[in-house]
């Protein structure tokens, strides 16, 4: 059975989606996410080093353990064999907070 690495759907949890907080007045809000400038990762089954590049940009290693998708414009992807099966290769640039 597949397990999610980032898709929110069915009961996985988005680990890049916004985290929400309670600021100093008790009011929640949500903590902005760094912007994703790669998302790629490494099947460690056949040692396939996949990227997506942009919206809708499926890729899957040559064993078709791990796949990534949605370029820059939402990280998703998922691991047939287990968490211990794939690294994530993915970058960031950090979040500019605001004054």
């Amino acid at each position: 059975m597949d397990e999610c690495m980032g898709c929110t759907n069915g009961n996985a949890e988005d680990f890049r989606t916004p985290s929400f907080a309670v600021d100093d007045d008790g009011y929640p809000h949500i903590t902005p996410l760094p912007r994703l400038t790669v998302n790629r990762a490494k099947c460690l089954v056949c040692g396939d080093i996949i990227e997506s590049k942009h919206t809708h940009d499926w890729a899957s290693c040559s064993c078709k353990n791990i796949y990534v998708d949605g370029g820059l414009s939402y990280g998703r992807g998922g691991v047939r064999d287990g968490w211990d099966t794939v690294q994530d290769l993915c970058q960031y640039e950090p979040v500019k907070e605001r004054s």
